[in-house]
């Protein structure tokens, strides 16, 4: 988790995750708990990717921002869409 945090959210590094399920915007959670744990900074998500057929966007970013409040910022990339 904290690989997976420091290239997702280090220096320049804004998280912008792939959340095709509830179980991803889950596991993105835990990650940004980790990473908040453990460093002064509080991790935050530049917003979401996504990508039918599973969850429709606007309901993918819902998830992850459900789940991490006033953490996610209004990027919005959807493959396919």
């Amino acid at each position: 988790m904290g690989d997976v945090g420091y290239v997702s959210y280090h220096g320049l590094a804004w998280g912008l995750p792939e959340i095709y399920y509830t179980v991803n915007a889950d596991q993105w959670t835990v990650i940004r708990r980790a990473w908040d744990a453990s460093h002064s900074d509080d991790f935050l998500f530049a917003g979401i990717t996504g990508e039918p057929p599973s969850l429709k966007a606007q309901q993918e970013w819902n998830a992850l921002a459900a789940r991490n409040p006033n953490r996610v910022l209004d990027e919005l990339i959807c493959f396919g869409c």
